[in-house]
């Protein structure tokens, strides 16, 4: 499937509802752990509000993203939702991998 063919399947759906708009974007942790790991970067802390993760080549210790998810503390705020709140919201739209 290619970006454009993609991009008419997924976004129409999305525009349609403000709430799938608020939650439906950005790259996993998982994702980005794994896209750092190839050029040798190290996964090594997240801020408290869960927005940013910091990687450094040659860390003695990696941390898994698992460990190291956090909900975004700023989005529960002005959402006054949790992220399984967020979740339910958008968990039946398409899953879309991008290699």
């Amino acid at each position: 499937m290619t970006a454009r063919q993609i991009a008419k399947s997924v976004l129409p759906r999305i525009l349609v509802d403000a709430a799938h708009r608020l939650w439906y974007h950005g790259a996993s942790i998982t994702a980005l752990y794994a896209l750092c790991a190839r050029s040798g970067y190290r996964l090594v802390a997240v801020s408290d509000s869960g927005i940013n993760l910091f990687f450094m080549r040659d860390a003695a210790r990696s941390l898994e993203p698992s460990e190291a998810y956090r909900e975004n503390q700023l989005r529960n705020g002005w959402s006054n939702t949790t992220a399984p709140q967020q979740w339910q919201t958008i968990c039946d739209l398409p899953f879309v991998t991008v290699a």
